[in-house]
């Protein structure tokens, strides 16, 4: 009986674990079953140093790290759509980046984008903007790279 009551104390702590890429960034008192931000400054830190040895200039850098996170992104939005049950799926671009500034950027980092601007040269280019990125907090840039900016992943 002791077998069985250890085997299913694990299955229901299998069950109660989540996924990574289902859970955002948090630092708080409430951060049970979120993805603690030293672990995610880390894990994001050898995203940057492994993608900087494989490229030869900081555009190819920010090319790469684009990618990733348009990848990352893309992936977020499905689980995010999955997640909320209605078919619904906004089909306007700027109810869609509206919904990335709020929804998406809370579930991820626990705020909203602080402003989404659209471009003056084009009229289908957006930016989101965030005073404080929680990716900028723990890494440091070299001097002779200080145009790089960690957080246009």
């Amino acid at each position: 009986q002791a077998q069985k009551r250890r085997r299913k104390l694990l299955l229901i702590k299998k069950a109660q674990t989540t996924t990574t890429c289902a859970v955002g960034v948090s630092s708080g008192p409430q951060a049970r079953d979120k993805v603690n931000l030293s672990t995610y400054a880390f894990l994001f830190s050898e995203i940057v140093q492994y993608s900087h040895g494989r490229v030869t200039s900081l555009s190819q850098l920010h090319e790469k790290l684009s990618d990733l996170g348009k990848h990352a992104g893309f992936r977020m939005i499905d689980v995010l759509c999955l997640r909320e049950k209605t078919p619904k799926r906004e089909t306007r671009l700027v109810n869609h980046l509206l919904y990335i500034q709020k929804t998406l950027w809370k579930t991820l980092f626990y705020k909203e984008a602080d402003r989404l601007e659209q471009a003056t040269a084009s009229e289908s280019t957006f930016y989101l903007f965030e005073d404080d990125p929680v990716v900028n907090r723990f890494i440091s840039v070299p001097k002779d790279q200080s145009k790089y900016q960690n957080a246009q992943i």
